[in-house]
Order: C-alpha cells, then structure tokens, then sequence
C-alpha cells in the first residue's frame, strides 16, 4: 500500500491533487491545519468528505432558505423540531415534503465542495495520503454524498477559483471594505451568465454595509458572494470605501476585455473585416493543434498541461492575441475559449472567432443555463461545456468534434 506524506508549503494542495490525477489514485487524503483537519476518500466513483474539524459556512438550511426552497421563518420551526427529537434537519425537511431528496442531496453536495475548496486557502498545513479503501469511519452528516469529480477536477476548479479571486481581490481588497448603491439601477442582462448571482448581492446592499456583512446575509459561499460584489463593482451598480468609509476606492479593475474586429491588438496588427474570413487552417495528418485562449492564467496552464497529456499540440494565448496566432499561418484544428469571469463581450468575441477561422470553436463557462448554451451555438461555437468538467468530458467532447468533422484538405 502506497503512502505519500508531507508540508503544503513544500509540495502545494495543488500538486498534489495534479499527483493523484496523474496517477489514478485511490485512497483516504487527511489533511491538518493546527486543530482543524479533514480527511477526503478519492475513489473511481468521486470523492466523499469523510470527517472535517472545520466550523461549516452555508449550513444545509442557508442553502435552502437562498435557493427559495424554505424560508427563514421555517428555518427557525425546523430547527426547533430538530432541537426536540435529535432528527437531521435534511430528514425533518424531508419527511414534511417541503423539499424533494433531490434538493437535499444538491445542498448537501454543494456543502462538500466548499469543504474541500476551503483546504486551498489553508496556508499551512500537513498531509498525507495512504492508498486503498478507508478504514476510519465517516463522522460527518456529508459523508454519504459523494462528488461526482475526480482529482484533477477538483484541481482544474481550485485553479479558477485562484485565477478568479486574484482579480477579484484587485477590487475588494479586504472584508472591511464598505459597500453602497451606486444611483446606476441595475440591468441584469450587462452581468452576462452572472445575472442572478449579481442580483442577490445586489439586493442585499441596502445601506452602509461591510463587505463581510453582505456576503455573510446573501448565503452564498464566500468565493460566489466575493465574485457577486466583484461584477457590481466593475458594472458600477456598487461602489467601495475604504476601511475608514471616507475615500472611494477606485474600481478601475485589470481589463479583461475581448478585441474585437476592428480595433488594433497589441503589436499593431489591425483585425481583418468580419467580411473576409481568414482561411482555412485544418491539415490532415500528425497531432492535432488546439488554440487555448483565456485570462485566467493558472487554469489555462492545466487545461494545457491536460490537453498535451493526451498528445495533443496546445498554444496557449490571452483572447488578444488571438489574431496575431490566427495570421500567422499556424495549423489549428481546434479553438477552446474560456471565457472566464467578466462574459459580457466573451460570445461577441465568439461570433468574432467563427468569422475569422474555419477550426471549431468550444466555449468554456461557469453558466449552466439553456439560454447560456443556445447564445453560444447562435454565435457558431460546436461545443459548451459547463465548468467545473472532468478530463474525459473535454476530450469526449473533441473526440466528437474529430468525428464529425469531414476530413480537411491542405490547402494549394
């Protein structure tokens, strides 16, 4: 039986998790920061969180009450029953039919991935990882839910997550940031695929608030309620004070705004009319090369790192460059753009893509709606996939696309 143990400050929760991806690992994870520790089974089936010291944030009836499930004042019923026969507020909630089992394994899944996500903020901390079934009895209510995720998915998400909260932080600098309303009134279609995440933050600045207090009254998890604030603040429908509430911080975020057609990229090189389409780039034969465009640098690098493992050519660009690779006469087979966490212009600049490249393009977003998906097909995009994803549902998904495709000619 394999065992591997060690300090996060020497080989990263993230190597780690990219160690057991790699390797197709199955065992029990305990990690130990100080008091708290949690111990994680990975197996071929997902990942279950067995014991966690942690306090829990976005308790079972938090998510409940903010997915209108139920509301606060029976929240508070309930709890009291639970107090009275020593029930799981999942099964008192249950019994009474006010959510179907579906809801309560949904809510209980969602508390496991942010248990998990939690360990990437830990700055220090020890692990080990023995191989094998676990042999330490589950002592935690989540423990029955298991994730349907693997190792690497679990580190390709931490990396957005990382990616995301860098920028994030560029704005909301710290929790004691205070929060207004801006006069602006609020649009939900300038959020993009955001929208309902921004309108619950949005309804719960009311007054002069902290940023810990809005994110603590909106229910949402920590990261989704920072990520919330973030889009306000960069559509101007909130502003932020310092920790002293007399200077307005400037919300003048790092653009991560997408050229299109028209304007001049960096270099100079001005983008062809979206009325000649540069030619076709397919060749037949060898490795296929796919174009990895997206801001969000640390999971950009393992989707690439994914991509080669399955022998596949990657260049890897910001959304800028695009056009500087599309002109240079490179071979692309395929287009892979995430368009990260400001969207608004991210199916614009797929529209603009199809225009100018005959490679199929697959979109990569955080929203899971039909709406979402049909806005990217209407902008000639042959593949959307929802993040979180695992390894195999990208490359079931070029697989498809290498399938369908009808063989390429080289050109004369």
């Amino acid at each position: 039986m394999g065992k591997l143990a060690g300090d996060v400050s020497v080989f990263s929760i993230a190597d780690l998790l990219q160690y057991l991806a790699s390797n197709a690992k199955e065992g029990l994870l305990s990690i130990t920061m100080g008091e708290h520790r949690k111990t994680i089974y990975f197996s071929p089936n997902g990942i279950r969180l067995l014991r966690t010291t942690s306090r829990r944030t976005n308790s079972l009836g938090e998510i409940l009450i903010r997915t209108r499930k139920i509301t606060r004042e029976q929240l508070d019923q309930y709890l009291e029953m639970q107090k009275k026969t020593g029930k799981k507020l999942g099964e008192i909630v249950g019994r009474l039919g006010i959510v179907t089992k579906k809801d309560i394994d949904q809510a209980l899944k969602e508390q496991v991935a942010e248990e998990i996500f939690d360990l990437f903020s830990w700055p220090t901390a020890s692990f080990e990882f023995v191989e094998g079934a676990p042999l330490v009895q589950p002592d935690t209510p989540l423990a029955d839910h298991v994730l349907d995720a693997n190792a690497g998915a679990i580190m390709m998400e931490a990396a957005r997550r990382n990616d995301e909260l860098l920028l994030i932080m560029k704005v909301i600098r710290d929790d004691k940031m205070i929060v207004m309303k801006t006069t602006k009134p609020f649009e939900a279609a300038t959020i993009g695929d955001n929208s309902d995440l921004a309108r619950a933050l949005y309804q719960q600045v009311t007054g002069r608030y902290m940023v810990e207090e809005v994110v603590r009254r909106s229910l949402y998890p920590r990261f989704d309620a920072l990520r919330g604030l973030y889009l306000l603040a960069t559509g101007g429908y909130i502003k932020l004070f310092d920790r002293e509430g007399a200077t307005v911080v400037g919300l003048r975020a790092e653009s991560t705004r997408i050229r299109l057609a028209g304007t001049t990229p960096p270099g100079g090189v001005p983008a062809p009319s979206m009325q000649t389409p540069l030619p076709g780039t397919l060749l037949p034969g060898g490795a296929k090369t796919i174009l990895l465009l997206g801001e969000m640098l640390k999971y950009r690098g393992i989707l690439a790192a994914l991509l080669r493992e399955a022998a596949y050519e990657v260049i890897e660009e910001v959304a800028s460059q695009a056009l500087t690779t599309l002109t240079q006469g490179r071979r692309i087979d395929c287009v892979i753009l995430d368009i990260g966490i400001s969207t608004n212009d991210g199916f614009q600049f797929c529209a603009w893509l199809a225009e100018n490249t005959s490679a199929p393009i697959i979109v990569l977003s955080t929203d899971p709606s039909k709406e979402a998906a049909d806005r990217a097909t209407a902008c000639n995009a042959r593949g959307y996939i929802v993040k979180p994803f695992t390894r195999e549902v990208l490359l079931e998904r070029l697989t498809e696309l290498w399938r369908a495709a009808p063989q390429p000619q080289p050109r004369a």
